[in-house]
């Protein structure tokens, strides 16, 4: 069973991931575009599998605790609501550049 420390930590991981723009760049230096657009939805497809296991983490101590503070803002909650935001609006960036090189390749 993982500790709340763990999580904590892999939670600021995750955090600053999304907070570090840089993470964000195609520019991975293969001089192939389409290459680098493949290698790019890689490395975010294993972030994406972190946020499933955090979330997963997250619920396992939840039922471990099994009590609700009434009252009392849930700071991870919030974190994971605004990575799921951050997830949505990369996807969509993703999927906007999918557009831009298919109507490169196909000019």
């Amino acid at each position: 069973m993982i500790k709340s420390n763990e999580l904590n930590t892999k939670l600021e991981n995750v955090s600053t991931w999304f907070n570090d723009k840089s993470s964000f760049t195609t520019n991975i230096g293969t001089n192939n575009e389409l290459e680098d657009i493949r290698i790019f939805k890689e490395h975010l497809d294993d972030k994406y599998i972190d946020i499933i296991n955090l979330k997963q983490d997250y619920t396992d101590i939840e039922q471990q605790n099994e009590f609700i503070i009434e009252e009392k803002p849930n700071i991870v909650e919030e974190q994971f609501v605004e990575i799921d935001s951050k997830w949505a609006q990369l996807k969509d960036k993703i999927q906007e550049q999918d557009v831009q090189s298919d109507n490169t390749i196909a000019n």
